[in-house]
């Protein structure tokens, strides 16, 4: 386009301000409010200038942009707002999700916890009363050598039963270490090398429970098989002392006197002394050798 032709063109877009028709722009705004009846078949439109063109061109609107369709798909609002939610859901679960690894050892150690504590349950269900080892509720120790005293007696019924043993006769004086256990929860036995009861006592023979002030808790005079087959023969009756009884607790203030029913001494023949539980216990504590 030569320069007389832009020019010219420049001319008639400033007609005077009286002369709409002939404004390309706001003839064109007449038409479109007038209606296609207000066009004159006739007329010849007036072809665009610039300034025209530069506004359709402003009013296209503009393509978005390869990254706003990548973040964003196409198909509204309301597929947009459901694609940020499903987005937002993946991120939050991929930050609280365990890992299988983990998970595997959550559930194996749960599965343990329960197996052990169902264990214990049925085990106690199936043992019953009756069935605590008497191993792990008393336990006695330091056996030693020595003669029963003068004034000592193993009669029942005394005002005041001392030392539970036959004046004279060799014994064994073991400590009470740990017990929760009663007078009436034990029976004493003194055994062979080779694990059976020891029959060469005497007449004498017994078992007693003595406290600290030398009084008779409990006493079993056997004879010369050592070894107990019942409770008690009798609990001591003292006026000076506490009245005993099975439901009597042993504690690690009482002492256990062995009488060996005769003056000989024992020593070094491999003897031991075992308890037994009778009662709500069962078994045999260890053996302890005596000297």
């Amino acid at each position: 386009m030569s320069d007389n032709e832009v020019a010219g063109r420049r001319n008639r877009d400033r007609s005077p301000p009286g002369d709409h028709n002939k404004h390309p722009l706001r003839a064109e705004g007449i038409r479109s409010r007038a209606g296609p009846e207000a066009t004159s078949a006739t007329e010849t439109p007036a072809p665009p200038s610039d300034l025209h063109l530069l506004g359709r061109i402003i009013q296209v609107p503009l393509r978005p942009s390869v990254s706003t369709w990548a973040e964003s798909p196409p198909g509204g609002c309301e597929e947009l707002s459901r694609f940020k939610l499903t987005a937002r859901m993946r991120r939050g679960a991929r930050k609280r999700a365990v890992s299988p690894i983990i998970a595997t050892i959550l559930l194996v150690a749960i599965t343990v916890v329960l197996a052990a504590v169902l264990y214990v349950m049925v085990s106690g269900l199936i043992r019953g009363p009756g069935s605590t080892p008497i191993g792990t509720a008393f336990a006695a120790g330091h056996p030693v050598t020595g003669t029963c005293a003068a004034g000592s007696s193993q009669t029942l019924g005394a005002a005041a039963i001392t030392g539970g043993c036959k004046p004279g006769d060799f014994v064994y004086t073991l400590t009470v270490e740990s017990s929760t256990v009663s007078l009436g929860s034990v029976l004493f036995e003194v055994r062979t090398s080779a694990g059976v009861a020891y029959a060469a006592g005497g007449a004498s023979s017994s078992f007693s429970v003595v406290d600290v002030t030398s009084h008779v808790a409990a006493i079993s005079v056997t004879g010369s098989t050592m070894a107990m087959t019942s409770t008690w023969q009798g609990y001591g009756l003292t006026t000076t002392a506490p009245t005993y009884k099975a439901s009597t607790p042993i504690t690690n203030l009482h002492i256990i006197v062995v009488d060996m029913g005769s003056a000989s001494v024992t020593t070094g023949q491999g003897l031991k002394f075992v308890a037994l539980g009778t009662g709500s216990y069962t078994g045999v504590t260890g053996p302890i050798d005596l000297p």
